[in-house]
């Protein structure tokens, strides 16, 4: 699928299509994220910069919070998010089951991608969200309009998949992922 989409065109109606496949949105919800999403990213994709700039405009104001997020988003490492995995993320973030949930608190607290977190991996993580939540005083921008749940067309399983673990144990004991159970 092509994420290099020039900044102020309309998105593609393939693209749209397999996004609506794929995510939990409408259509009308994915060209209102591509809006959000264009506004940022100049080059069709978002850097580390442009990434921070639109989460402290949609409300998120912990550094430490977007790292994980933009760490984890960009998937293959190369320093930039993509426009389809912006979407799935906020899928996972706006209608996700508590088990995508999971999966996707799991793949930003594995920030070494080993398919495990450490206490300190964890505890970062969950401090760094203890301080953006007592941020927020209302809910985020980006949110409005996408409560309830997943449109007709969602296909269950149909987001990325993540490992699967939990923090639990003691000290500094890596905790590994478990697989996915498959409803």
């Amino acid at each position: 699928m092509g994420n290099k989409v020039a900044i102020g065109s309309p998105l593609p109606r393939e693209e749209i299509d397999e996004l609506c496949g794929r995510s939990r949105f409408h259509r009308r919800e994915i060209r209102q994220l591509h809006s959000q999403f264009s506004g940022e990213a100049p080059g069709g994709q978002l850097t580390r910069q442009e990434f921070a700039s639109l989460a402290e405009s949609m409300g998120l104001k912990e550094r430490a919070l977007i790292e994980v997020l933009f760490t984890m988003l960009d998937r293959n490492r190369d320093g930039h998010v993509s426009f389809s995995d912006y979407v799935m993320a906020m899928s996972v973030l706006a209608r996700g089951t508590a088990e995508e949930n999971m999966d996707l608190a799991f793949s930003a607290m594995d920030t070494h991608r080993q398919g495990m977190v450490s206490r300190e991996e964890a505890q970062k993580l969950s401090e760094a969200l203890v301080r953006a939540l007592s941020e927020l005083t209302e809910p985020l921008p980006v949110m409005d309009g996408f409560a309830g749940t997943a449109p007709d067309s969602a296909v269950a399983g149909a987001h990325p998949s993540h490992p699967h673990a939990s923090t639990a144990g003691s000290g500094s004991t890596p905790v590994e992922a478990s697989p996915t159970s498959s409803a």
